[in-house]
């Protein structure tokens, strides 16, 4: 298991690295062949920002002389989950939650979204096919941000098969416990239950605390009118949600929320996923 994400444990001295090797792709390359899988920061930065230098087929998505949107650009990611966590659980319910595949996050420190940070991204990205690349420009060099390179930063897993809503039936003890007779689980109801702490055992605390972690945090989800899965639900109180690869889930949305939204105009724009995995 990655236990040691950039996210939770940056390197004592990642500036110098942009700064001795931003300028050119054959040195980044270079940079990354040499990588250590013992070194994820440096692989982190490495993979991350993967340069071509100034020469580069793709165009512009909008043009740098474009006028662009004036809408609000916003996420729900609930950056202070690891306090309410911390103030929430008792003491050997949050040592169970450390042993958990989600564990590594509790030491994370607080940290903030920086809307226009990715806006300015957004506003660089460059036209190209793959729907599951980001890539931008900036100044002469262009950077690319896929899988790989969200895998790296976040420390989650993005192998396997996420398929797992239809193999879903039936009874499930850890909804019916909390939330009896329904059809569908709220956002609110599922935040009602965790500010109340309405469990009866350490184990379920730790259960119900992890589906609070993955919708408010990892997917950033805090609409009410938004819905718990049945299969996330089966994941959680079978325990497969230890081997799931959420990563892959969790980087669909981000991408989905990021990638062609300057293409047409709306009201608001809202990052989804983990979007600080696109400004570490």
């Amino acid at each position: 298991m990655y236990k040691r994400a950039p996210l939770c444990q940056p390197s004592s001295n990642p500036p110098s690295l942009m700064a001795d090797y931003g300028g050119g792709g054959a040195d980044f390359l270079a940079l990354y062949s040499s990588c250590s899988d013992n070194d994820p920061f440096l692989l982190a930065v490495v993979g991350r920002y993967c340069l071509w230098g100034s020469e580069n087929p793709f165009d512009l998505v909008v043009e740098a002389s474009a006028k662009f949107s004036t809408s609000p650009f916003s996420s729900h990611t609930n950056v202070g989950v690891v306090d309410q966590l911390k103030s929430t659980l008792t003491d050997e319910q949050l040592r169970l939650s450390r042993n958990t595949y989600f564990g590594y996050f509790l030491e994370m420190p607080r940290l903030t979204v920086h809307n226009q940070m990715i806006k300015f991204l957004i506003c660089r990205e460059l036209n190209q096919d793959n729907p599951d690349l980001f890539y931008v420009k900036i100044n002469k060099n262009t950077l690319c941000f896929g899988l790989r390179e969200f895998s790296i930063v976040t420390g989650l897993r993005c192998i396997g098969d996420v398929k797992h809503e239809d193999c879903y039936r039936g009874f499930n003890r850890l909804k019916e416990a909390f939330f009896p007779g329904r059809n569908r689980v709220s956002m609110d109801d599922l935040i009602s239950c965790f500010e109340q702490k309405e469990w009866q055992s350490d184990g379920d605390a730790v259960r119900i605390s992890l589906l609070y972690f993955i919708y408010t945090f990892l997917f950033s989800t805090m609409n009410c009118r938004s819905y718990i899965s049945n299969g996330d639900f089966h994941l959680i109180e079978s325990g497969k949600f230890e081997l799931f690869p959420w990563g892959k889930v969790v980087f669909t949305i981000l991408i989905d929320s990021v990638k062609d939204k300057l293409r047409k105009v709306n009201k608001f724009y809202r990052f989804g996923g983990l979007p600080l995995a696109l400004q570490i």
